[in-house]
């Protein structure tokens, strides 16, 4: 016993609840019932359960109860047959998280499978209700750990303010703008400005800063 809890037979000998005292509380129930079924006379079926070793680690256990019977039936003691299984329990809660997981994964994959109805002018989806919504509050229901950044893309930096862009190479003049310019391209000097947008369809609206020569 020493080898599976870390007490002695002394501290047996002194602490008689030593060892009930040990079983996680969660635990306790199976035993109770197995004391239950061996003062009945009836031979209990070996339980799994767990205990805190001396050392504070969690170790699991075989219990197998042997009932010692007198000549006239009666139950005049047991015997106990302890084995430590905590490799191979423990390997076993091992396998069941990754089972887990990865039957999540392929419940994500599957669902990110499936037809998702799209208007073709607006973008919005129908949800499984029939409602319309917004992309981003569709898939943040149902992709919690989502987030969005937002930005415009060539085209549409284009075709939302035309006024701003002149025949190749595609420039904006920013200088013209009055209002909403720090929103576009942050804090910038009075001088003259120039933000350039790239003509591969790939890149983000890029400003850079041209002070004009003091005269």
């Amino acid at each position: 016993m020493f080898q599976v809890t870390g007490y002695s037979d002394a501290e047996y000998a002194a602490q008689p609840l030593l060892w009930f005292s040990m079983i996680l509380p969660e635990d306790r129930p199976l035993i109770l019932r197995q004391i239950t079924q061996l003062l009945r006379g009836e031979t209990p079926s070996p339980t799994k359960h767990r205990i805190k070793h001396k050392d504070g680690s969690i170790r699991w256990l075989k219990n197998t109860s042997i009932p010692v019977f007198n000549p006239q039936g009666t139950l005049i003691a047991y015997d106990g047959m302890i084995a430590d299984i905590s490799s191979t329990e423990f390997a076993g809660v091992k396998q069941e998280h990754q089972i887990a997981e990865l039957t999540s994964a392929l419940t994500r994959v599957q669902t990110t499978q499936r037809l998702l109805p799209i208007c073709c002018s607006c973008k919005k989806i129908r949800d499984d209700q029939g409602y319309w919504q917004q992309i981003e509050p569709y898939l943040e229901q149902h992709y919690p750990d989502m987030a969005f950044t937002h930005g415009l893309c060539p085209d549409c930096a284009r075709q939302l303010y035309p006024q701003y862009f002149v025949d190749t190479p595609e420039t904006i003049l920013v200088n013209q703008l009055v209002d909403g310019i720090q929103e576009v391209t942050g804090a910038l000097s009075d001088n003259a400005v120039e933000a350039v947008c790239t003509t591969n369809h790939q890149s983000l609206i890029t400003a850079t800063e041209r002070r004009k020569a003091s005269p």
